[in-house]
C-alpha cells in the first residue's frame, strides 16, 4: 500500500497533503509488512505465498480477470492496470481493506531463476564501490 514519507522529491504540497491524509501512516500500519518480513518466522515457509501486503484485495482480486497471468506480464496489461489501480483505487480505499498479517502470491517474474541471477549481478555492480 501506499505510506506517506517525505522522500518523493519535486512534488507538490498539495500531494504531500493528499498522502498525509490517504496513505498509511509511516509509523504504524505503513511498515507493518517490511516488520513481519523480517520478524515473523513463518514468513517463506510456504511454497505458493511468499509476499507480504496490508491490503486485503492485491492480486486476490484481480487473477479471476487474468490480470495476474504471465501473458499479462509479458504485454505490460498487467503493468498498466495495476499502476491505474495504485493511484485511483488503492490510494483513496486501502485504509478500508487494512490487514496487518497478508501473504499472497508475488509476481510470475519473482519466480524466475535467470531474472534473480540478473538482480544480484546488477546488485552486486551498483554496490560494488561500497564493499
Amino acid at each position: 500500500g501506499w505510506v506517506a514519507t517525505n522522500i518523493v522529491r519535486g512534488t507538490t504540497e498539495l500531494f504531500q497533503q493528499a498522502l498525509a491524509r490517504l496513505a498509511y501512516p509511516v509509523d504504524g500500519a505503513g511498515i507493518s509488512s517490511t516488520m513481519n518480513a523480517l520478524f515473523r518466522p513463518q514468513v517463506g515457509t510456504t511454497e505458493k505465498d511468499d509476499y507480504l501486503v496490508n491490503f486485503r484485495t492485491g492480486s486476490k482480486f484481480l487473477e479471476p480477470l487474468g490480470v495476474m497471468s504471465k501473458w499479462a506480464a509479458r504485454w505490460k496489461v498487467r503493468d498498466l492496470v495495476v499502476g491505474f489501480m495504485a493511484f485511483f483505487v488503492l490510494l483513496p480505499f486501502q485504509r478500508f481493506g487494512f490487514g496487518d498479517f497478508l501473504i499472497m502470491p508475488s509476481s510470475p517474474e519473482s519466480y524466475s531463476v535467470p531474472l534473480q541471477d540478473g538482480l544480484y549481478d546488477w546488485s552486486l555492480e551498483a554496490v560494488k564501490q561500497w564493499l
